[in-house]
């Protein structure tokens, strides 16, 4: 885009968007005996650190600059060598896209601290409902004793053991609901600290940058840390949206052949990115298994495994990592395992692990954020496969999850 200043006053300001990072401005100076000896000099403020010797030049050309304010400064010299005191000025504003305004991220921010208060409620009035079905049955049995008790005065000790026993299965959904109202609050307080966590860095970071003595490379440090941060919640959303849809109404399975050494293949180039020197990532396969051909949602597929692969690096610091599959003699049914040699489950803990108000007990040397709900996802994810998830673990020797679902091949 060419911008001429040469008509304009000592000082002019100019707004490009984002997708006119690339420009010309020119400029020329007055000086009617030798026009064609006139020297220039010029200089951007916010990107060049010097003055840029122009010569005869009569254009200056930038490209690919960054968003934000600049001051656009030149300076001429006649035939005699005699420099302009003053500068002329170009005030240049390059505007973000309206997705990376701080209007935008902050609507985004306050719409997604709502999702856990509406989730919550949604949640409160579905067990309040519980309670009330629970009372009128509870009602609607103490009449029919009462009723029993004047018509079959006969049978009361039988009675006094129908009731008894009525009550005691009242007492056991009592308890299994209040379980439920336990479980839930923790799941809801887990969910809300998983929350503030990035919420409080882009609130924090997002004033930062209102600072006017941070450096370039803060400044890129803070939006590196709020644009994680935001990522992050992405992810917690889609985590809730998903596990919502499949308590709802499910998911269809969109089929499609894939080849399953490049599908793992392709995974596998993701999670080397996450190896250290202490722990390496193997994808187990032979040369056969390089021509296997399945049909499978590939999407959802992905979904099971990535968030195996996630759980297998946060509970593992050293030591080795390792995935695969093996197809069945009948080449209907494929088991893809992820292998860890992290801090392993306790026995008590593995029929729990895929409940998603749960998480498996405590460490006392570490603690693991994560809201708990990735294996639950999975479990129901493989369930829509009509395909079978387990694990085998030991405290202290690692893990092995275990998915088994349909070829869907003829």
């Amino acid at each position: 885009m060419p911008v001429d200043i040469r008509k304009s006053q000592h000082e002019k300001k100019i707004k490009l968007n984002h997708k006119q990072s690339s420009f010309v401005i020119s400029y020329t100076g007055l000086n009617y005996l030798h026009p064609e000896k006139n020297n220039y000099r010029y200089k951007l403020e916010g990107y060049d650190k010097v003055w840029i010797d122009a010569g005869t030049s009569l254009a200056a050309t930038y490209t690919n600059i960054k968003l934000g304010n600049y001051a656009f400064k030149v300076l001429g010299s006649n035939n005699d060598g005699k420099w302009s005191e003053l500068p002329k000025i170009l005030l240049i504003n390059i505007s973000a896209p309206w997705h990376k305004t701080d209007l935008f991220k902050t609507l985004l921010a306050i719409f997604v601290l709502m999702l856990p208060l509406i989730f919550y409620f949604m949640r409160l009035t579905f067990y309040k409902r519980q309670e009330r079905l629970l009372k009128e049955q509870v009602a609607l049995r103490t009449n029919e004793i009462k009723k029993q008790n004047k018509e079959l005065s006969d049978h009361r000790n039988h009675l006094e053991k129908l009731v008894e026993g009525r009550t005691n299965e009242l007492n056991k959904a009592k308890l299994k609901a209040e379980e439920s109202d336990r479980l839930k609050s923790a799941f809801i307080a887990n969910m809300s600290h998983e929350i503030r966590t990035p919420m409080n860095a882009i609130y924090g970071f997002s004033n930062l940058l209102n600072e006017e003595d941070i450096s370039k490379e803060e400044r890129s440090e803070y939006i590196e840390i709020i644009n994680s941060s935001y990522d992050s919640l992405l992810v917690l959303i889609d985590d809730i949206l998903d596990i919502s849809i499949l308590d709802a109404q499910g998911i269809d399975l969109q089929l499609n052949e894939v080849n399953i050494f490049t599908f793992l293949s392709e995974i596998e180039t993701i999670y080397k990115q996450k190896e250290t020197d202490l722990l390496k990532l193997h994808f187990l396969h032979t040369e056969i298994q390089k021509n296997t051909v399945i049909r499978t949602d590939p999407v959802r597929l992905k979904q099971i495994l990535t968030n195996l692969l996630n759980n297998a690096f946060k509970f593992t610091e050293k030591g080795l990592i390792s995935f695969g599959f093996e197809l069945s003699a009948t080449s209907k049914k494929i088991t893809f395992f992820v292998q860890d040699t992290g801090i392993g489950i306790a026995e008590k803990d593995l029929e729990v692990i895929f409940n998603p108000f749960l998480k498996a007990g405590n460490n006392i040397e570490k603690v693991y954020r994560g809201t708990g709900i990735g294996l639950s996802i999975s479990q129901k994810l493989t369930h829509t496969f009509k395909g079978s998830i387990r694990v085998a673990s030991e405290i202290g020797k690692g893990a092995t999850f275990y998915v088994q679902i349909p070829t869907y091949t003829t």
